[in-house]
């Protein structure tokens, strides 16, 4: 119970709160916020509250890490547009009396780019890549279970280097009897040491997240409902100068909607929902749907099926193959594969 009114206190001061201005090109080092599991990708790329966690979940949300991923080996590789390639491994185990402890190493790779002169003119090709490795630790306590993650993060475009230090700190209060769960993880916090530019000190991808998800009695179905960004109120850009056309040809202003209208699309902006349906024990199917991405990417003449993702995973012996896609725009989606296994078993 106490935990339900802190986790209602802060979404009342977080939206009290409200920031005025985008995250959009603020921030360094956005990759650490890629989903690194599968499901998190067919899920809306949010999933930090959930049961049976891989290491990958862990990974977003420590305190997800529990003793059951002991010696749990995740190896994930996902597909962007443009030939960007991303990859993450993840290892766990669990030390008795101590706590689970986990390992993770993350990369994108952006491949070949143009450099070109201020005019526009090619000269030669630069390439740009990010990493991160690092380690989390989680306790439980009664229905409680808290975490945290150190991590290093190095990023290289041209010549240009950056290098930083940040945490994860996450918490999650599960009822086995309902079969729900809620969490709130603190993401990224930290600095970098090393700058792109010594005078410019660009700010780490800093987030709150906030969790819950519901596995149904009486069909095999779990829901999610996830909150990102929940240190800034405004998602949403209003764009003053936006014109539209004429019966005549001409172009007028655009009224903005009512505030009522932006507020509710405020909200939702910060929501993302998911579903899992189970079929037995080796085989899963997943969906989601990220509304900001939808309206930040969508193309207003053909949305397609922006904003959405979906997935399945199924059990082959000793391995757990997921697969998931999220949908980001019509010219192209992100493909992640995840395959899970535990050392243990092959003993």
């Amino acid at each position: 119970m106490r935990f339900r009114l802190i986790y209602f206190f802060f979404i009342f001061v977080l939206i009290s709160e409200s920031a005025y201005s985008q995250i959009g090109g603020q921030r360094s080092n956005a990759f650490l916020n890629l989903s690194t599991s599968a499901r998190a990708t067919w899920s809306g790329g949010y999933l930090i509250a959930t049961e049976q966690s891989d290491i990958g979940l862990s990974w977003h949300n420590p305190a997800l890490l529990t003793n059951e991923n002991h010696q749990d080996l995740s190896v994930n590789s996902a597909f962007f547009p443009s030939g960007i390639q991303w990859g993450f491994v993840g290892y766990g185990h669990h030390f008795e009396d101590k706590g689970v402890f986990q390992g993770g190493i993350q990369f994108l790779n952006y491949g070949t780019i143009d450099r070109t002169t201020p005019d526009g003119e090619k000269s030669g090709t630069a390439s740009a890549i990010d990493m991160s490795m690092g380690a989390g630790y989680s306790m439980p306590f009664e229905k409680y279970n808290f975490g945290a993650n150190l991590k290093l993060v190095y990023s290289q475009i041209e010549n240009y280097t950056s290098f930083g230090v940040l945490a994860d700190f996450g918490a999650t209060y599960e009822d086995t009897a309902g079969m729900w769960m809620v969490s709130a993880v603190f993401k990224n916090i930290g600095a970098n040491i090393i700058n792109y530019s010594p005078n410019e000190a660009i700010p780490m991808p800093f987030e709150i997240q906030m969790g819950f998800t519901k596995r149904l009695e009486h069909l095999p179905f779990r829901l999610h409902v996830m909150a990102h960004n929940l240190q800034n109120w405004r998602l949403r850009y209003d764009d003053p100068f936006a014109t539209e056309g004429t019966f005549f040809g001409s172009d007028t202003v655009v009224s903005q909607p009512p505030l009522i209208e932006r507020a509710a699309d405020e909200l939702i902006r910060h929501l993302v929902f998911g579903g899992e349906f189970y079929f037995g024990q080796s085989f899963r199917v997943g969906f989601g749907y990220n509304h900001q991405r939808r309206k930040e990417l969508a193309v207003s003449t053909r949305k397609g099926l922006a904003g959405f993702s979906f997935g399945a995973g199924v059990r082959i012996n000793r391995f757990q193959i997921y697969y998931g896609r999220g949908q980001y725009h019509i010219a192209g989606a992100a493909n992640h594969i995840s395959i899970t296994t535990n050392i243990n078993e092959f003993r």
